[in-house]
């Protein structure tokens, strides 16, 4: 009996310890809405949610309609947003009837309240329960999640079950009892319009009843990962971040590639600091990829104007870029290290996500989980993508060649004057 207990004693020291860690990857929008919605109705302790636009469109009311309800049931529900973008943070009278419907609620860096601060934004999206959190680049309005016609964003979220969602909950309730996070407590708001509000929110609620549920809260199955690692900028000010940013995560990714790196972004404006890790890798012998969006497809027309310039820098570099067609809006933001490490969040490559937005995304090491977010980046390339060519200057005359110069340089020294951080 003895000798038994010590074979199995041994065994159990040798053999390698099951991951607690468990990741979903929500390609689908539909998937990422019934997910959500599935994962709000079962929750019976708390709920965080954190993001940068939020809308009170269709998509917005039914969130809100599912929020009350849980807090109705009793689970304590912390609402973050940011105080500049979407049509959530200028509605008072819905933000009241919120707090009074027992969800606690909180706005970043309002512009009503600190002017100083509004380029400094919560850029993060995160929702987060007692034993799950998704996080990935979709903000809380309908067309990240396939409920408004005219627009078809491209997304990638994750969720995940494990030991992180510590990590997360954590770092939620830091920058939620930080001095940027504001109540709108002691703004003015006439009594009738709270009473609508509550009106409305009832409806909300009535509308999120119809939502469907989703088979399992894991997509394709459970996948149980070797190691993941949740990092999110600190709030600690209106400038420029630490050192200990998800930027340098970032960085450090990039330094530690072997074979390849894959980048999906929609902005796509690397500063020096990223650009000199790329060129490093790239003298390493990795291959390098870069999806973005093309002048005609993102939504930012400065943008449009400094990707111009950038795109050619990137070829230039020896990068294989990749534009995305009319028709499409791409908003992923993923990382793929040498087929085996993937980043998944809310970090853009440009300035304002390097500098001053906090930022939010999970580093996943799992070979399987590699493999769907590379075979996903293959089939948007394949059949949504253009791959950009470099202009032959051989093929160009002197004439030619001069004008390209010269529209070149307006374009760098516009994007130097929009984004001075580079």
């Amino acid at each position: 009996m003895r000798s038994i207990i010590l074979l199995l004693t041994l065994l159990l020291w040798v053999l390698p310890a099951s991951s607690e860690d468990e990741v979903g990857i929500l390609f689908s929008r539909n998937e990422s809405h019934l997910t959500r919605a599935e994962l709000i109705r079962k929750e019976t302790k708390e709920l965080r949610l954190t993001t940068f636009t939020f809308n009170l469109d269709d998509f917005g009311k039914e969130t809100l309609g599912l929020l009350v309800d849980a807090a109705k049931r009793g689970v304590k529900v912390k609402l973050a947003v940011d105080g500049f973008e979407g049509s959530l943070p200028k509605n008072l009278a819905v933000l009241k009837a919120l707090e009074e419907s027992g969800i606690e609620v909180k706005l970043f860096n309002p512009a009503f309240r600190n002017a100083l601060a509004i380029n400094n934004r919560n850029h993060q999206k995160s929702l987060i329960g007692s034993d799950f959190m998704i996080v990935g680049d979709r903000n809380m309005t309908g067309d990240y999640f396939k409920r408004q016609s005219n627009n078809n964003y491209i997304g990638v979220d994750v969720l995940v079950k494990g030991s992180q969602v510590d990590a997360a909950r954590s770092h939620f309730d830091e920058v939620f009892e930080s001095s940027q996070m504001k109540k709108n407590a002691g703004l003015a708001v006439y009594d009738r319009e709270i009473a609508q509000a509550k009106e409305d929110i009832q409806n909300w609620r009535d509308q999120a009843k119809h939502v469907q549920d989703v088979r399992t809260p894991l997509p394709e199955g459970n996948l149980k990962v070797e190691e993941i690692r949740y990092k999110a900028d600190k709030s600690d000010g209106w400038w420029f971040k630490d050192r200990d940013s998800l930027h340098s995560q970032v960085v450090k990714m990039i330094d530690e590639a072997k074979t390849s790196l894959e980048f999906m972004n929609p902005y796509v404006l690397m500063t020096p600091e990223t650009k000199k890790a790329v060129k490093n890798a790239l003298d390493r012998g990795v291959k390098v990829k870069v999806h973005s969006n093309s002048a005609a497809t993102t939504d930012s027309k400065l943008m449009a104007m400094a990707w111009d310039f950038q795109k050619k820098e990137l070829m230039e570099m020896g990068i294989d870029v990749y534009e995305l067609k009319p028709g499409q809006f791409l908003h992923a933001k993923t990382i793929v290290k040498d087929g085996s490490e993937v980043f998944v969040g809310s970090f853009n490559l440009d300035p304002r996500s390097q500098n001053i937005n906090l930022e939010n995304g999970v580093f996943v090491k799992d070979k399987k989980v590699a493999d769907r977010v590379t075979e996903y980046n293959r089939k948007i390339r394949e059949r949504l993508m253009v791959k950009v060519e470099r202009e032959e200057w051989p093929k160009m005359t002197a004439k030619q060649k001069f004008i390209h110069c010269t529209k070149r340089s307006l374009r760098k020294a516009v994007s130097k004057a929009m984004f001075p951080l580079l």
